[in-house]
């Protein structure tokens, strides 16, 4: 079976004990907040993009923690991805809405999660659990 590439930019984004992560139904697993670099961003700009239109929030202090290259599986669909993310942490400008939060893609929603809770749930890709474990909450 063929493997999709793409470049990705996410970010860690924590509130109150939990990580904002992103899901598409019918899809069952969480990805962290962001998508797909398009042709011309950066991927930093990329992610600013990604962040309003999914969540309708703007970010601040964006910092670049690395790149880390994934490979995994659509639990679905069964594509293998290889996944070249540009990974940030980030925090979300305005007040913190609880809750669901749906943006303009109404296929997809953000969701809060607390930290301690992210080893039962799948999160896509799997790596992003090691760059979690740099933050002060143990998982």
């Amino acid at each position: 079976m063929n493997e999709t590439s793409r470049m990705t930019a996410r970010a860690i984004i924590l509130h109150a004990g939990c990580l904002l992560t992103c899901q598409s139904p019918p899809e069952s697993f969480l990805v962290l907040p962001g998508g797909g670099v398009e042709r011309g961003e950066t991927p930093e700009g990329a992610l600013r993009r990604e962040i309003r239109e999914e969540l309708r929030y703007d970010l601040s202090a964006v910092t670049k923690l690395g790149i880390q290259d994934s490979h995994w599986q659509h639990q679905e669909t069964g594509e293998r991805i290889h996944e070249h993310m540009h990974l940030y942490a980030a925090a979300l400008q305005g007040k913190i809405r609880g809750g669901v939060l749906r943006g303009d893609e109404s296929w997809n929603f953000g969701q809060w999660v607390p930290v301690g809770d992210l080893i039962e749930r799948q999160l896509m890709p799997r790596e992003a659990l090691l760059w979690l474990k740099r933050y002060p909450w143990k998982l």
